[in-house]
């Protein structure tokens, strides 16, 4: 009868979770969530396979070029594809949400291009840690652009969950030697937070984001089959492989956009997405990661940490009932001139850091070390260490 019981209160517990979690109401089936759930995280992870084989493979036929010309075509297609097959159904007047729309390609596209880049990278796992403070980036941005901070017990279970995903996936020599890649990362999530936020607000004024005909979505598909055999008879033929990942990749993306903007935003907080995402991305840390791992103490005590922050984050979704967060200090104007505002400024140190390449001296890096902040800028702007320069 004990164990009865125990089960019973274990399953009652879990359904509390989901329905927290997906604000489903009691008659309707708690399972849902976890399906639309799972549906999301395989189709991204199909797709992050696909654009990390793609982008390898059509990176050595391209040469250096690859670097920029890659993500952006990819970037373009993506985004196009999106455009095509998604379409917005409001009550009020278009030119009402035409900020809003902007605000959300713009986003959009400069996330996608990020992680475009992100996936050429040799060494990834010098960037991993920057996907995994997502939680936490989404916190400080929701606070930013909304000025509502929710409770402290979110807030340090956000905590505690990224830096334990950060001392599990990461050993202290990878940790020590991060570069700029991290930033690439941490910049990357920046844009989809934000994108997100935009996204709820399309919730809250009831905008729903739909998919086009079936007859508009069967001509895409069947279209890209033409793109891919029309390409491969003017290419080499070695371009067949490349263009077939390519189409694969914007199809998954177009997708998984889709999944996440129509229904997981509907269902869930933009910080319970932050989560879902920074999960995702933990998992496939551990495919991606193998030159480096943490001590064995060290992994079960950040294990036991994620435990505690995910046990303490569902903990607290059911206590509140619920994990919507669309509360607003400030005006809806506020809000996107906010988020405006850090785009620009993500978008130019973007641009100054990995477009300009800004050169500093030895001089003034000889300057810098006196406050230890020599290492920093050189892994910053990629510059040898002082020790290579002498061999």
């Amino acid at each position: 009868m004990e164990r009865r019981k125990s089960g019973t209160s274990t399953t009652q517990m879990i359904r509390k979770v989901i329905l927290a979690m997906a604000e489903l109401d009691q008659s309707k089936r708690p399972w849902a969530a976890m399906m639309l759930v799972a549906s999301w995280f395989t189709l991204s992870c199909v797709q992050d396979v696909c654009l990390f084989y793609f982008m390898q493979t059509s990176g050595q036929l391209v040469g250096p070029n690859s670097i920029v010309f890659l993500p952006v075509v990819l970037s373009l297609a993506v985004l196009v594809l999106c455009l095509a097959s998604l379409k917005l159904e409001y009550q009020q007047k278009e030119s009402s949400y035409l900020e809003t729309i902007c605000v959300i390609v713009l986003t959009h596209l400069s996330g996608v291009f990020l992680a475009n880049i992100w996936f050429q990278i040799p060494d990834v796992q010098f960037g991993i840690a920057g996907g995994l403070m997502e939680p936490v980036t989404a916190l400080v941005l929701i606070y930013i652009c909304t000025g509502y901070f929710g409770n402290s017990t979110r807030a340090s279970s956000l905590c505690i969950i990224s830096f334990g995903m950060i001392f599990f996936t990461v050993s202290t020599s990878s940790f020590i030697k991060m570069d700029r890649t991290v930033l690439i990362k941490l910049l990357c999530g920046m844009f989809f937070i934000l994108r997100n936020i935009s996204v709820k607000y399309f919730h809250e004024e009831k905008v729903h984001i739909m998919p086009r005909t079936n007859r508009t979505l069967l001509g895409i598909i069947g279209g890209m089959p033409v793109v891919v055999v029309g390409l491969s008879l003017y290419l080499d033929p070695v371009w067949a492989l490349p263009l077939v990942l390519a189409v694969v990749t914007c199809v998954l993306q177009a997708a998984t956009t889709y999944i996440t903007c129509a229904l997981l935003l509907d269902k869930f907080s933009i910080t319970t997405v932050a989560v879902l995402s920074a999960v995702l991305q933990f998992t496939e840390a551990q495919v991606l990661v193998t030159s480096s791992r943490t001590p064995v103490v060290m992994a079960i005590l950040a294990l036991v940490l994620l435990c505690v922050g995910l046990y303490v984050y569902a903990q607290e979704t059911v206590d509140t009932g619920h994990t919507f967060q669309s509360r607003k200090i400030v005006s809806t104007n506020e809000m996107f001139t906010r988020i405006q505002f850090l785009l620009f400024s993500a978008s130019i140190f973007g641009v100054v850091f990995y477009g300009l390449q800004p050169r500093v001296s030895q001089r003034d890096l000889q300057t810098l070390s006196y406050v230890g902040l020599d290492k920093v800028i050189r892994r910053l702007l990629s510059i040898d260490m002082p020790e290579e320069h002498e061999h």
